[in-house]
């Protein structure tokens, strides 16, 4: 499953990419919804598993503060970190995410891809084509995908 912040589109496009590659190879998924900031984390996550028949295996959740809102409805439900649910969240550089369980997730410099932004705009005032920004992010392993 993903919880997603922003443009359901854009997610989806991410993930179909993710999906053609050779590692994701037979991998399925499903847009959960949408959460910002720890409370949507923890109505939705609520929401998804007492509702769903179908437990999801993993979940990828694009904030890092819904992140811990999802933690805590997991907890409350008795769902066990990785091994009912592994998760996986986005965060951005230097946020780290409450939780018993240590978090993997995949790590963005926001100061970095602000600043390629801005040297972007500034190419454009002054005439010069754009250029392609590339945001790279770095997998910071925890444990609750069940990596060690």
């Amino acid at each position: 499953g993903v919880l997603y912040s922003g443009d359901k589109t854009m997610i989806a496009k991410i993930l179909e990419h993710l999906k053609e590659s050779k590692r994701m190879k037979g991998w399925n998924y499903n847009i959960a919804g949408s959460a910002v900031g720890r409370s949507a984390g923890y109505e939705t996550a609520r929401e998804i598993f007492k509702s769903h028949r179908t437990r999801f295996d993993a979940l990828f959740i694009f904030d890092d503060r819904a992140c811990e809102g999802v933690v805590v409805a997991l907890l409350e439900l008795g769902l066990r970190i990785p091994q009912d649910v592994a998760l996986l969240s986005w965060a951005n550089k230097g946020v780290e995410i409450f939780s018993p369980v240590p978090v993997t997730r995949l790590e963005f410099d926001t100061a970095e891809h602000a600043k390629a932004l801005l040297d972007d705009l500034e190419s454009q005032i002054e005439g010069r084509s754009r250029r392609k920004i590339t945001m790279r992010a770095t997998l910071i392993p925890g444990r609750s995908c069940g990596m060690v």
